[in-house]
């Protein structure tokens, strides 16, 4: 999922960045034919634009973008001969209170900027530690513990939170019971991922493959915003840029990670070491990435595919075809037909 953490959006602006350009096969696709490539977040954002304008929303206007410096500035009236006049005068008497030349410009950044920047500091923090931990967390005998599971899942909790806030809460009051109100957030991937790190972490033994598609969107979004890092570590250059060209890869590799988490928290269940209740969340949480994510879909097509030939050949006991076509129809009734 692809921050917004910096900038307070209008509503028809807010469009372009909730879009989530990870899951997009397009991006990636216009990511490699892009001769011209670069990790500077303006260049990127550049990029973005263009893609969404030209593949995604024609429509979409730029103009809407509410940051400092966008918006035209409206021209100020010209004043009257009596206003100059006093305009005049009061400038002579002030004079004395203006800044020396050469001398330092007194500020104009606000301190609502300045919070933002921090936000994205402290999100830009968290994806790192995410990255740390899940990786700190496959060491055999020195990783492998609670402790570290729980910093991952935590990590990655407080990413999606503040981007959340500054992309959909911030500004606006909130929705309380109003579940209109509530829809664009159930949507939103950064509220879809909350709820899959809360789902995991109240789990009584560590879930490894629930910390992969965490890693993965994390790396990425290190990647996409870390022209800071490049700069001082000059060697990420190089696994960024081979890591670029696989990212369509590493978005079907997180669907995959997700469904396996799912048959993990039910065998967990069933033996005792999770509950239903987070077998529930967990598959209300799949719900919600069926419907919103392309990768699952045609992750959940290809499983499909593979079971049905499994289940027709001649071999198959004739219990478990009956048991899969119940659990076929099941599915078919929550999943919209076109995306089932």
């Amino acid at each position: 999922p692809r921050s917004t953490c910096t900038q307070e959006f209008s509503p028809p602006y807010m469009s372009f960045w909730t879009y989530n350009f990870e899951s997009d096969p397009g991006w990636s696709t216009y990511l490699q034919k892009v001769s011209a490539m670069s990790d500077d977040q303006e260049a990127m954002e550049k990029l973005r634009k263009r893609y969404y304008k030209r593949e995604v929303n024609t429509s979409w206007d730029e103009s809407t973008d509410p940051r400092p410096g966008t918006k035209a500035q409206p021209s100020q009236p010209q004043p009257k001969p009596q206003q100059q006049q006093q305009t005049n005068r009061s400038s002579g008497a002030n004079a004395s209170s203006r800044p020396a030349a050469g001398s330092a410009p007194t500020s104009t950044v606000s301190p609502f900027s300045e919070g933002f920047v921090s936000l994205r500091s402290a999100w830009f923090l968290a994806n790192i530690s995410v990255v740390l931990h899940c990786a700190w967390f496959t060491i055999p005998f020195i990783g492998h513990s609670m402790s570290i599971y729980q910093r991952a899942l935590i990590s990655a909790a407080i990413t999606y939170v503040i981007v959340l806030y500054t992309s959909v809460f911030k500004g606006r009051p909130f929705p309380g019971l109003n579940m209109q109100a509530w829809a664009p957030v159930l949507l939103n991937d950064n509220m879809h991922y909350l709820l899959m790190c809360v789902t995991v972490l109240n789990t009584s033994v560590p879930i490894t493959l629930a910390l992969i598609p965490l890693m993965i969107c994390a790396f990425y979004h290190i990647m996409d915003n870390g022209s800071v890092l490049t700069r001082r570590v000059p060697m990420l250059n190089l696994l960024f840029d081979r890591a670029r060209p696989l990212r369509s890869n590493a978005m079907l590799i997180v669907a995959y990670t997700e469904i396996l988490t799912m048959v993990m928290l039910l065998f967990l269940t069933l033996t005792g070491a999770g509950s239903i209740l987070s077998c529930l969340m967990y598959f209300q949480f799949l719900q919600m990435r069926f419907l919103t994510s392309a990768n699952s879909r045609t992750v959940w097509g290809i499983i499909r595919a593979t079971l049905d030939r499994w289940t027709e050949h001649p071999r198959c006991p004739p219990i478990v075809r009956r048991v899969y076509g119940g659990i076929k129809t099941q599915l078919a009734r929550i999943a919209p037909p076109q995306a089932a």
